[in-house]
């Protein structure tokens, strides 16, 4: 009788009890901590996107104790980080376009000789240095590595890393917080989100190295989070607001390209505060204008920042949807590419016939998704709030990293610019989110606790063969 009791507790009860919760969140914690130092180990110094350059804004940062300017480019400290890069085969892996090898036998000097001025386009900025970006990953990755006591730019990009490391750890706890936050009846989804996320190889990858990007994750990561707490609180107090803006604010600080959270944010406010009689109408006429106002301010704001008055002037409407037109491999494919397997310099790809693996999970979570949402059980279904949420972010996440490859190649020469997935992970936790609820709708309730464990070790299966069938010998083969 205690057996059966255990049995039917473990597969129909709700996981409300804190205990298990917290557990959970251990064991997801360890995963992802582990997991990551992996990817930082293994990635050769210098090898993925920008790592030199992001370094030298931190360690400039950390030389002078301030935000630093053009003024405060340090000779010697590019000396030693070339050196560094050569030591590791920077020169072999490290460029996916216009390869510059060193000549006559000597180093570069400079970054200059490196990412050179006119590389792109004629009388282009200076591209050799990103001093130009937000300096708030910067100044809390230079305070970072104050307390540990070496000056050796080898182990300082790893201790940067072991930061990159922590903040990708705490994106996979806050993707946990959120699922329970929204769905805490469902173990199925707590468990496999945050795992999923932990264990795709481009995402441990990207989040494992020197960037902006990883420090911008995590605040999104907060941002979906607080929202989250938003949509399903019986009260909404002013400081719960506060906070959730406030995390909006640091986001667009620390990476310009997190403004895709604006539209999003506007749309959760929106359907919190919607008058109340609306919500006893259908779902999809429920939805129609607190979407559509979401959409409205979201654009408003892109067009007062000027971004898209700049598109438009780069490339008209014609040529940009007939750019579309005729590259969709380009814009459309590529992203795909990218979010799945892509790594380095993003000159390490998965074979072809791979990428049929994550294609298959997309149209099987797509087919889920729609279907789910006939579904009448309260287990089974979707919060359309939820649904429109996560849509937008991807949308506009999306939508700006093809839009911004597009007006780069309207302004370049012969370089030929690619929306990149890596962008994407900004909105890995409302990305993740569909796919898993899409996958579970295709498991019968009774099943989907004992399905935990063969979707794990699918997971686990599948970031083994991509790290040693592809990452390795990418880096080292």
């Amino acid at each position: 009788m205690k057996r059966s009791y255990l049995a039917y507790w473990w597969r129909h009860a709700p996981p409300t009890i804190w205990g298990e919760r917290l557990l959970a969140g251990i064991l997801l914690g360890l995963l992802a901590f582990s997991h990551g130092l992996l990817y930082a180990a293994a990635a050769l110094p210098w090898q993925a996107p920008d790592e030199p350059r992001h370094f030298e804004h931190v360690r400039l940062v950390y030389d002078t104790g301030r935000p630093v300017t053009e003024a405060d480019i340090s000779l010697p400290l590019e000396g030693a980080i070339i050196t560094s890069m050569d030591r590791y085969q920077f020169w072999r892996l490290g460029r996916f376009v216009n390869p510059r090898l060193p000549t006559n036998g000597s180093l570069p000097r400079r970054f200059e000789e490196i990412w050179y001025p006119g590389e792109y386009q004629p009388g282009e900025a200076n591209l050799a240095h990103l001093l130009n970006q937000p300096p708030t990953y910067y100044l809390v990755t230079a305070a970072w590595l104050h307390l540990f006591p070496t000056n050796d730019v080898t182990t300082q990009l790893y201790l940067a890393r072991l930061l990159s490391v922590l903040f990708s750890t705490g994106v996979i706890l806050l993707a946990y917080l959120t699922v329970i936050t929204l769905r805490p009846w469902d173990r199925f989804s707590a468990f496999i989100v945050p795992t999923f996320i932990a264990l795709l190889p481009t995402h441990a990858y990207m989040s494992a190295i020197v960037n902006s990007d990883v420090m911008a994750e995590f605040l999104a990561a907060l941002v979906f989070f607080l929202t989250a707490r938003l949509l399903v609180a019986r009260s909404v107090k002013l400081p719960d607001i506060l906070t959730l803006l406030l995390a909006l604010i640091i986001a667009i600080a620390t990476k310009r390209t997190t403004v895709f959270l604006v539209p999003a944010v506007v749309l959760a406010l929106a359907w919190r505060f919607w008058p109340r009689r609306w919500l006893q109408q259908p779902t999809l006429k429920r939805a129609l204008l607190p979407v559509a106002t979401g959409g409205v301010i979201g654009f408003f704001l892109l067009w007062q920042s000027g971004f898209l008055q700049d598109l438009s002037q780069s490339i008209g409407g014609d040529a940009l949807a007939g750019e579309l037109f005729l590259h969709p491999g380009r814009y459309l494919v590529a992203p795909f590419e990218g979010f799945w397997g892509r790594f380095g310099w993003l000159n390490i790809n998965l074979p072809p016939l791979w990428y049929a693996f994550p294609g298959l999970l997309c149209a099987v979570a797509l087919i889920g998704l729609v279907g789910s949402l006939w579904r009448t059980a309260p287990e089974d279904k979707i919060n359309p709030a939820l649904v429109a949420f996560s849509l937008i972010a991807i949308a506009f996440s999306l939508g700006l990293n093809i839009a911004n490859a597009a007006v780069a190649n309207a302004n370049t020469i012969w370089v030929v610019f690619v929306p990149q997935g890596r962008y994407l992970f900004a909105a890995v936790i409302p990305i993740s989110l569909l796919l898993v609820l899409g996958w579970r709708d295709w498991i019968p309730p009774r099943w989907r606790t004992i399905a935990i464990a063969p979707v794990l070790l699918t997971l686990f299966i599948w970031d083994i063969a991509v790290l040693f069938g592809v990452v390795f010998p990418g880096l080292y083969g």
